[in-house]
C-alpha cells in the first residue's frame, strides 16, 4: 500500500502571494509549486504573520494547504516562544511525517520542546528580497 509522505513547513511567507519578489519567500513558493506536482506529498505549510487576527486555512494546491497564524504578543521574540499552542495543534491535526523549518533562530524557539528526530532546518540568508 502506497501512502502519501506528509511534510509539515514553518517559514515566512506573506499573506498575499502575489508580493514575494525573492529570498526565503521565493525559495518557500518554488518548494509549494514543486510539491504541488507529486502525487505522492501532502504539504502543509505554518507562516506566523502580524497581519491577520485570526488563523487563516488555504488550500494552495491540491495537495498543499498553508496556514496564516498571527503572532499572539507584539514582541515578536516573546511570541516566537509563547505562541506554540498553535502550532502544536496543527502538528497533532496534521500529523507530518517530516518537519522542515525554514530559517533558523527566530523559528527554533517554537521547536524546543519538540522532538528533533523528524525535524530538518535550513538556513537561508536572504529572508526577503534578493
Amino acid at each position: 500500500m502506497n501512502s502519501k509522505i506528509k511534510v509539515l513547513m514553518v517559514g515566512a511567507l506573506p499573506l498575499d502571494l502575489q508580493s514575494v519578489k525573492g529570498g526565503v519567500e521565493a525559495a518557500i513558493l518554488n518548494l509549494l509549486y514543486g510539491f504541488s506536482q507529486l502525487d505522492s506529498v501532502e504539504v502543509v505549510h505554518i507562516s506566523f504573520l502580524e497581519e491577520v487576527k485570526e488563523q487563516i486555512e488555504i488550500q494552495h494546491a491540491h495537495n498543499v494547504k498553508i496556514y496564516f497564524v498571527p503572532f499572539k504578543v507584539k514582541i515578536r521574540l516573546l511570541d516566537y516562544i509563547i505562541n506554540r499552542s498553535a502550532l502544536k495543534k496543527i502538528i497533532s491535526k496534521e500529523a507530518p511525517d517530516i518537519i522542515h523549518i525554514q530559517e533558523s533562530e527566530p523559528h527554533l524557539l517554537r521547536f524546543l520542546s519538540f522532538r528533533k528526530k523528524n525535524i530538518v532546518v535550513t538556513q537561508h540568508g536572504i529572508m526577503k528580497e534578493e
